[in-house]
């Protein structure tokens, strides 16, 4: 089973091959497997991350971050944060547990911890 593999080269305890994980439109083919849980492109141009910002684009990449949220620090006491328990955040999670059962599977935040706190800033 890959998800096999995957626990053995954490483990370092010779997998039979080096897991890949691919995390774009590639994930089928990957060892190990994300679902996101965060969300950062939504909207009809999904240009508005769920925390606030919005993003600009020059051409088919995520683009920058604008209209941040946090311009200063009295800002942080109004600030929106999304509902980690929100229902519609694992909406999708048992078809993806099944879709993907032989591989590592984990949750996402689509973009890294320092990217969201930096594009609230």
């Amino acid at each position: 089973m890959r998800r096999d593999e995957v626990c053995k080269a954490l483990q370092f305890a010779g997998p039979a091959y080096v897991p890949i994980y691919f995390f774009n439109t590639d994930q089928d083919q990957s060892d190990i497997v994300a679902i996101d849980v965060q969300h950062h492109f939504l909207g009809p141009g999904k240009d508005r991350s769920e925390w606030g910002f919005c993003w600009e684009r020059m051409d088919d990449t995520m683009g920058l971050s604008s209209a941040l949220p946090l311009q200063k620090r009295e800002d942080l006491s109004a600030l929106q944060t999304p509902d980690p328990a929100a229902a519609w955040r694992f909406a999708g999670v048992e078809e993806f547990q099944r879709k993907y059962a032989d591989r590592f599977r984990m949750a996402s935040l689509g973009l890294s911890g320092f990217t969201t706190m930096f594009s609230l800033r």
